[in-house]
């Protein structure tokens, strides 16, 4: 038996979403919610794309989208921390150019790689993105939240 049906056997007995969403992961701005949501959406299309055997080339282009969306997502984020004037801007920025690398070369080798590659791939997105919200983007939003408190306090002078 291969990594990879062993793998389909666990998930098969959890019988769950690859990745759900879980509102824990919300931030606090709507624009950013909907965009990690997508996110986990693709991320769960290629798992599926992989779990259904659809073929390298489909799971390479669910991967491309993928990339695709994440580098709107790092626009998106970063936009909203420069107008905000977020001090932990630079170093998540590290993290979004960081991740970016490497998912392009792991797509760049994607078609060549060894079997199991894929679940490696979709295990990698998954952890990261799951760790950069709850991690990274929370102290954004929590930043955002103090503000607020600060504005809503000065206003109430």
């Amino acid at each position: 038996m291969t990594i990879f049906q062993k793998f389909l056997i666990c998930r098969k007995k959890e019988n769950m979403v690859f990745f759900p969403w879980k509102e824990e992961y919300e931030i606090g701005i709507r624009e950013v919610d909907e965009q990690h949501r997508e996110l986990f959406s693709l991320i769960n299309e290629l798992y599926e794309a992989m779990k259904e055997g659809k073929g390298r080339e489909t799971v390479h282009r669910v991967l491309e989208g993928f990339i695709e969306h994440v580098q709107l997502h790092f626009q998106t984020e970063e936009k909203w921390m420069e107008k905000y004037g977020y001090p932990g801007l630079l170093t998540h920025r590290a993290q979004h150019e960081n991740l970016t690398k490497k998912v392009m070369e792991m797509e760049k080798n994607f078609m060549n790689a060894p079997p199991g590659f894929s679940i490696k791939l979709a295990n990698f997105l998954r952890e990261w993105l799951h760790n950069h919200i709850l991690g990274s983007d929370r102290r954004f939003g929590e930043y955002l939240d103090e503000d607020r408190n600060r504005a809503d306090k000065h206003r109430s002078r």
